[in-house]
Order: C-alpha cells, then sequence, then structure tokens
C-alpha cells in the first residue's frame, strides 16, 4: 500500500500516491490548464522549477507556487 502524500500548490492542497512527479504534473494535477504557461518555484528555498519534465521529489506538506 501506498503512502498518500500531501502537497500545495498556491496554497491549496493535493494529494499522489507517487513519490516523484514531473513539475507538468504538478501543475496539471492542480487544475492549470497549458502547463507550459506556469512557471513552478519551490517555496522552501525560493528554487525555480524551469524543466517541466524535471521529476520532483515529494514530501509531505511540500509547497509550491505557480506563476502565470
Amino acid at each position: 500500500m501506498n503512502k498518500i502524500i500531501t502537497y500545495f500548490v498556491n496554497g491549496e492542497g493535493y494529494e499522489s500516491t507517487e513519490h516523484k512527479l514531473t513539475v507538468t504534473s504538478i501543475l496539471s494535477n492542480a487544475g492549470l490548464t497549458s502547463p507550459e504557461n506556469y512557471r513552478l518555484i519551490r517555496d522552501n528555498g525560493n528554487k525555480p522549477l524551469t524543466d517541466y519534465e524535471e521529476v520532483v521529489s515529494l514530501h509531505d506538506n511540500i509547497r509550491f507556487t505557480a506563476l502565470f
């Protein structure tokens, strides 16, 4: 059984049983259509994730900001 991970995009919580997601998947799961029009930033460290195919390791309560 996979553990459910809760992560946040722009303050809204989302759940995943996957421990790794691409930047595109995170943006799409957050309901952002045309994810390529957004920049995803990991809040802890203010790290921009610019490669949409980059695989991001998730952990509970990790927070991101998506900017248009």
